[in-house]
């Protein structure tokens, strides 16, 4: 450990030194303990160099190196040999022998061959903090660093970029050798799709600092980056070389002239250039806006959108040079075309240093928040991720954000509150940004009136909880009631709108609906015991049986599931609340499409999962009395006829049936049953899958001793029902033949189809047998 080394005095340091290198040397030793005891070596090598002599350290150098051919090994003695020459004095890693220094440089370069990207990785990250350190201890070896830049190694090819531009800082001599063997091999990274980010910032900063150590160089480093494809990456590499080159505002002119006359590269590049020089004082700023269509007198301004999102990333470059002027004319030109100045400052927010960012802050949060006023939701989406940007940069901001809650403005309001939402989603560490002073003020939206507001809060509280559940659930009783409101389908959030023949229906409830069931997803899964359950079953039942979008009622479904397994109980004992019956009767009529057909027959099979799952709790008898279980499967009758295992309920029955005392609460779920099917199924015949799985466990029903003796006192609810049944049995299933003789369509009434093929002719007889 680190903390611990630090403190040890000398006897001690190489008592452990002795220990640790014995480790490292053993051939049988595990893996893991051979890594963690070269990493004991670097931190005591890095934090007590000078207590040892030269010869174990250059013993250390050996040992390690050694270990660099293993690929068990050598990501662990790779990062031990960057922890000492990072930590230990330069001027004692300098001083070090010559033939030592370039064993280790050979050692580390041959680990590249070992075809393991990790250690790679961890020796070019080791020999670049040597190189960085001591000088150019691989000046002998860029033809073989070379060999690592490949489009399909990103990363790796980026460390090689970066070990190139440390080494020619320190040896500016090597550029000839750099043009020959690692230029060749970077103009064809650029030319892959893969050529883009981090990489291509790695590549451009090299190129600059070859130029800078060579100036003559820079015409024929642009020749050859120039014969790649236009793009965002080739002109990132053309802008670090131009902002270098010795003729840099002949250079200038040119692209200043063909950006004028439309060229999308040369606006681009014109952004690089400007990122890394000021040339805010040429006509560079009126060409760009010009692009972006703000000034009709430019011939540079293009209808293509894209083409106006590349000027508005040039113009946001531009920011870096000289933030106080660009920042001017953000604030100038946002109301004439706002989406690309909320782009040119995300650019500019993208590519400003932290410190610089941190002193431009207010007045960039300032610009966005007047520009939310009256913007599209495009461009507020926009500027909640700005926002949310510049809070993570600087958290003062968030001051700005909480005044801005009192604008009478709904846009204004819903895209703060966005805003704190996107900082805590994309901070690493959000704890900072969830506290209760910091949450309370724009939680309060919850109880706005306009339904973007109360969405955007739902979205913070949301993601706050996934964040930083521990820190934040306390906050959750003061704002459920909040919850029960927005898990409603308000009429007074949907539109109708008549076209034609068809009816186009826009919910503005649903984000909030939506965002209200993932957040009681949430805490039914993570702190169940944080909300209120009977708020949480009536939600629950209101996206099951009242809410049309089929999207909530999934969502719904879903999150009754897993509430089955974790509050059976509380499930059971109101089981009323979920009334999915009519889910399993809706049958869509002959002229519906087929895309509606299926997204119906969809929609069932993801219902009944959910019945079946309160089944098995209810049936399993661990939490309800025979009586209340007989009598909360009156109530599942009720909410789900039509998903019901008939199997499972008909044994449930028998079973009430056969003790006297339960017999009642058995006779009135079969009552229920049969009173439904005799008023869903009987008056639909294309509930014929309903009615099998009804009809099929009856024989095993009526052979029971109660049916037997069926008491007088019971007959009369059971007998008209059962006769109902009785009668489809025969009329639809046994001699379902007949319905194919007549015209009776799928969906026609029971009556109709009894009277067409069932009271005439050769079946009467055993009609009036069953009657």
């Amino acid at each position: 450990s680190a903390v611990v080394s630090s403190v040890l005095l000398p006897d001690t340091v190489k008592q452990l030194a002795v220990t640790v290198f014995s480790v490292v040397s053993q051939n049988d030793a595990p893996l893991e303990v051979k890594d963690a005891a070269m990493t004991c070596v670097g931190h005591l090598f890095a934090d007590h160099y000078s207590t040892f002599t030269a010869a174990e350290v250059e013993s250390t150098f050996k040992t390690l190196g050694d270990r660099l051919s293993h690929a068990t090994t050598s990501v662990a003695a790779a990062k031990a040999i960057q922890l000492i020459v990072t930590t230990a004095p330069n001027a004692s890693i300098t001083a070090l022998p010559a033939p030592l220094t370039r064993t280790a440089a050979q050692q580390l370069v041959d680990s590249l061959k070992l075809n393991n990207r990790s250690v790679r990785q961890a020796s070019l990250e080791s020999l670049t903090a040597w190189v960085t350190v001591a000088g150019g201890i691989v000046t002998e070896h860029l033809e073989a660093l070379s060999s690592y830049i490949d489009s399909d190694e990103v990363v790796i090819s980026g460390l090689v970029f970066k070990l190139v531009g440390v080494l020619v800082k320190k040896v500016n001599t090597l550029v000839g050798d750099v043009l020959k063997s690692i230029v060749p091999k970077s103009v064809s990274f650029l030319k892959s799709s893969n050529a883009q980010g981090p990489v291509v910032t790695t590549l451009a900063v090299t190129v600059r600092t070859v130029v800078e150590a060579q100036p003559a160089v820079a015409d024929e480093l642009l020749s050859k980056f120039l014969t790649v494809d236009s793009n965002g990456a080739t002109a990132q590499v053309i802008g670090a070389i131009a902002s270098a080159h010795p003729k840099r505002d002949d250079n200038l002119k040119t692209f200043l002239s063909q950006a004028k006359s439309g060229s999308p590269f040369a606006i681009s590049v014109l952004g690089e250039l400007g990122a890394r020089v000021d040339i805010t004082e040429t006509p560079a700023v009126d060409i760009l806006l010009g692009a972006l269509g703000t000034s009709l007198a430019s011939s540079a301004g293009t209808s293509d959108k894209s083409g106006r999102f590349n000027a508005a990333r040039a113009l946001g470059s531009l920011v870096v040079s000289n933030p106080k002027k660009l920042i001017s004319v953000f604030e100038s030109q946002i109301s004439k075309t706002p989406l690309y100045i909320v782009a040119a400052i995300r650019q500019g927010i993208e590519r400003l240093s932290p410190e610089v960012l941190v002193e431009n802050t207010e007045a960039l949060a300032n610009i966005l928040i007047c520009a939310s006023e009256k913007s599209d939701e495009v461009i507020r989406d926009a500027i909640s991720d700005c926002l949310g940007k510049l809070v993570q940069s600087n958290i003062q901001v968030i001051k700005i954000l909480e005044k801005s809650l009192q604008s009478d403005q709904k846009s204004t309001r819903a895209c703060v509150t966005r805003a704190l939402s996107l900082a805590v989603n994309q901070a690493q560490d959000s704890t900072h940004l969830v506290g209760s002073s910091i949450l309370v003020p724009f939680l309060i939206g919850l109880g706005d009136s306009a339904v973007e507001v109360r969405t955007a809060a739902l979205g913070l509280l949301q993601t706050a909880l996934n964040k930083n559940l521990q820190k934040v659930k306390h906050l959750i009783p003061k704002y459920e009631k909040y919850l029960a409101v927005e898990a409603l389908r308000r009429p007074e959030l949907i539109t109708k709108v008549v076209v034609g023949a068809n009816t186009l229906i826009t919910d503005l409830g649903i984000t909030s609906r939506r965002t209200t069931f993932q957040i009681i997803d949430s805490l039914i899964s993570h702190s169940i015991d944080s909300i209120n359950m009977g708020i949480v079953l009536s939600s629950l039942g209101s996206g099951c049986k009242g809410d049309e979008e089929v999207e909530i009622q999934v969502l719904s479904h879903k999150i009754v599931i897993k509430l089955v397994s974790l509050q059976p109980e509380a499930v059971c004992r109101s089981i009323s609340t979920f009334d999915l019956s009519p889910i399993f009767l809706k049958l869509l009529p002959n002229t519906a499409i087929e895309v509606d057909i299926k997204a119906n027959q969809e929609l069932v099979a993801d219902t009944k999962p959910v019945v079946h799952a309160i089944e098995d709790e209810l049936y399993s008898h661990k939490y309800l009395s025979k009586a209340d279980t007989l009598k909360a499967i009156e109530g599942l009758v009720k909410a789900g006829y039509g998903g019901l295992r008939m199997d499972k309920l008909y044994k449930q029955v028998i079973l009430g049936l056969s003790d006297t005392s339960t017999q009642e609460a058995a006779v009135t779920v079969l009552i229920e049953l049969w009173k439904l099917f005799d008023a869903k199924i009987q008056n639909n015949i294309g509930h014929k899958t309903i009615a099998e799985e009804t009809i099929s466990g009856i024989d095993e029903l009526l052979a029971t001793p109660f049916f037997k003796t069926l008491p007088t006192s019971t007959s009369g609810d059971i007998i008209k029902p059962l006769t109902a049944i009785r009668i489809l049995e025969t009329g639809l299933l046994k001699l379902d033949k007949h319905k194919k003789d007549t015209k009776v369509g799928p969906h026609a009434g029971f009556n109709t189809y009894l009277n067409n093929s069932i009271k005439k002719g050769a079946v009467a007889a055993k009609y009036a047998e069953i009657k």
